[in-house]
């Protein structure tokens, strides 16, 4: 008997709370179905394609200077450049931009939308720069990665990402923030204001935004500076022992305590008897490096490694950057079906970015008879019958190579929307126009090999007593080469400007792209 009624007691509960649940379903209203992936029709419960959406609410959480930090942390960005990526894209003009690249498939494989039409890309590659977008009006950012993102674009071969804009915002808001590293590097701050109001009762409505963000940013990994996470570092180096008969062995290393052995910071002989004698800031002879138990054609494990640490000195850990971006939108509903806007946006930015020292990695060749050569060590190379050596050093006289980088963008759009009743159905349609303009100049400090390399490292001392490029003190004119000025290879703080300026040239990188888009439909 106590089973059947606790049985029943059971069943009328699970009535009684269906029949609640069925009362509060029918009084709770949807007001608002928010659709993601603007471009891709979804047929009934079915979605061709998963859409990845983060919410104004995530970004707020975690404030940052520019908004690509937010979306790096996302597995699917990985492999995106970043202002912290270094300062290694001289040749493709990326330095001290933010480029969304999903997959790892190449940044001109990812769309960029913003409102789901096409922004100006800020380079001849067709890699949208992020941080032009107005980053304080935006409401949410969807995300495609699926194969179904052709949808948007033959373009869109890894995915898209759609900045979708809070165009109904009104009132005023502002964000002030500022940050430094714990090692007291790369401070920064960024400021921005932001004003939406509606007008003419409400019939129109006008947006403007105003962003500036700085950082300093960080240049080299030096124990002096504390950051000894980049300063023991580990690298990945080629297994000496291993060979196509000998397969047994690992083809690769990781080993602490690495560095190049081509390479001083006033000079090493890298080749014949005499190698590993270094060379001190004075251009002097200075001892023998010394070897550790591992080493290839160009890698030392242990010994005197610290010394020959390039990688000490090397690129950007993260670009200095300064930055301004302003929008400007104002829509206005000519009927109660019809509604007509107008977009602006306008950036602007210098970066700073250093990709490496200009080394020499063992490939200067010096002679026996060269000016500046210790006189002792010309004296053992006599005794030992050699007359020239290989050598390798930093070249701290030469300034690392780096790259000013000057942007400008400027994207004009137009467009209007609305409904139209025709066979018996609304349409929806909508026509748009996009004008956009983006230049870059970008510049940077770079050795002339031929001069370096040919002319200014042989030289000879002339019958007057000056020290003149070889080629200049041949008996026969037609070969001089005018203005060339000798180089001074042994320690550093040696050479002049007028040396510098032979040996280093600026080359320059100017882009400027263009884009025109017409689209309309229903």
């Amino acid at each position: 008997v106590s089973t059947v009624a606790m049985l029943t007691a059971t069943f009328a509960a699970m009535q009684s709370a269906q029949a609640q649940q069925a009362q509060t379903a029918q009084s709770v209203a949807v007001e608002e179905i928010v659709v993601t992936g603007s471009r891709v029709v979804r047929d009934g419960y079915q979605a061709p394609t998963p859409v990845t959406v983060i919410g104004v609410e995530q970004m707020q959480q975690q404030p940052v200077q520019h908004i690509s930090d937010y979306m790096l942390k996302l597995p699917a960005f990985s492999g995106s450049q970043h202002t912290a990526s270094g300062g290694n894209e001289i040749s493709t003009g990326r330095q001290s931009q933010n480029n969304l690249n999903l997959r790892g498939l190449e940044v001109f494989r990812t769309l960029i939308l913003l409102d789901g039409n096409r922004i100006v890309s800020s380079d001849v590659n067709g890699a949208v720069n992020v941080s032009d977008l107005p980053t304080p009006l935006i409401s949410r950012i969807d995300v495609v990665t699926g194969g179904a993102s052709a949808a948007y674009g033959s373009d869109a071969v890894s995915g898209v990402v759609n900045f979708v804009l809070d165009k109904n915002y009104e009132g005023v808001k502002g964000e002030v923030q500022g940050g430094i590293t714990n090692y007291g590097d790369d401070p920064s701050y960024k400021v921005s204001l932001t004003a939406g109001t509606s007008f003419a009762n409400g019939r129109g409505h006008i947006l403007v935004s105003g962003e500036h963000a700085w950082n300093k940013g960080i240049f080299g990994a030096g124990a002096s500076r504390g950051k000894f996470w980049g300063y023991d570092t580990a690298k990945i180096i080629p297994n000496p022992d291993y060979s196509s008969t000998n397969t047994a062995v690992p083809q690769f290393l990781i080993r602490e305590g690495v560095s190049t052995l081509l390479a001083a910071p006033g000079g090493i002989i890298t080749s014949g008897p005499l190698r590993g004698t270094l060379f001190d800031k004075g251009g002097l002879a200075a001892g023998t490096y010394e070897y550790g138990a591992l080493t290839t054609s160009q890698f030392n494990v242990g010994g005197d490694w610290r010394l020959s640490d390039v990688t000490v000195h090397n690129q950007s850990l993260a670009n200095h950057v300064s930055r301004q971006a302003y929008f400007g939108r104002v829509s206005y509903d000519v009927t109660d079906s019809i509604n007509v806007y107008f977009n602006f946006i306008h950036s602007n930015s210098y970066g700073y970015a250093r990709s490496k020292l200009d080394d020499s990695l063992g490939n200067m060749t010096i002679q026996i008879d060269n000016p500046y050569l210790d006189p002792a060590i010309a004296a053992q190379m006599m005794a030992l019958g050699e007359t020239s050596f290989r050598m390798g050093s930093f070249n701290f006289d030469i300034p690392p190579l780096q790259t000013d980088n000057y942007r400008n963008l400027w994207s004009y759009a137009a467009g209007a929307d609305g409904e139209l009743e025709a066979f018996g159905s609304t349409w929806d349609w909508q026509v748009y126009g996009q004008y956009g303009l983006a230049r870059s100049d970008l510049s940077g400090r770079l050795q002339i090999v031929p001069n370096f390399r040919n002319f200014a490292l042989d030289s000879v001392r002339a019958s007057d007593g000056t020290i003149q490029c070889r080629v200049n003190a041949d008996a026969d004119p037609t070969n001089n080469v005018a203005d060339c000025v000798a180089w001074n290879p042994f320690g550093y703080d040696q050479n002049g400007q007028d040396a510098l300026d032979y040996v280093k040239g600026r080359a320059q990188l100017y882009q400027r792209n263009t884009q025109t888009v017409l689209t309309g439909g229903f």
